[in-house]
């Protein structure tokens, strides 16, 4: 497998990735150790909360939006990392059984600082199995230009 430079992007290339199926046990999990609340940890303690049953966590969405965009689409990428991510919105909440994918569109390619790698905005929805999006984000992935060889 080749190896995907920044040059290889191209401003509106686009595509959706494969799907996640939510669990209970993932949902618990994760909020368990990375944000403890009680609606992420117990559907009883959710009832009475804006999401009335057991609600993934929005950090919980957004790990499982980059591990599918990593795995489906910057499989073969030089990705060097990240600056963040603007505009982050947890639009609906994920509930246990939901199936997410990610629909993607690179909106912008831009130099770093360091001339050894490029930037990309790439617009993100997260949807749901009824099509619903429940997170959009930009996303400003680093990858790195192809390196130059010696003549």
């Amino acid at each position: 497998m080749s190896t995907r430079y920044f040059d290889a992007f191209e401003h509106g290339e686009s595509g959706v990735t494969g799907t996640f199926g939510v669990t209970e046990s993932d949902v618990v999990g994760f909020a368990g150790q990375y944000d403890p609340q009680p609606f992420h940890l117990d559907d009883a303690a959710a009832r009475d909360t804006l999401f009335g049953r057991l609600a993934a966590s929005g950090w919980h969405t957004t790990a499982i939006a980059n591990r599918l965009l990593v795995n489906d689409w910057l499989h073969d990428a030089a990705i060097a990392g990240a600056e963040g991510f603007d505009n982050l919105r947890w639009r609906r909440p994920v509930y246990p059984g939901d199936v997410l994918r990610c629909r993607y569109a690179v909106t912008d390619r831009r130099s770093s600082p360091d001339p050894r790698f490029g930037v990309l905005s790439v617009d993100v929805g997260v949807l749901n199995q009824d099509d619903v999006t429940v997170m959009s984000m930009k996303w400003l992935p680093w990858i790195a230009r192809e390196p130059q060889t010696a003549e």
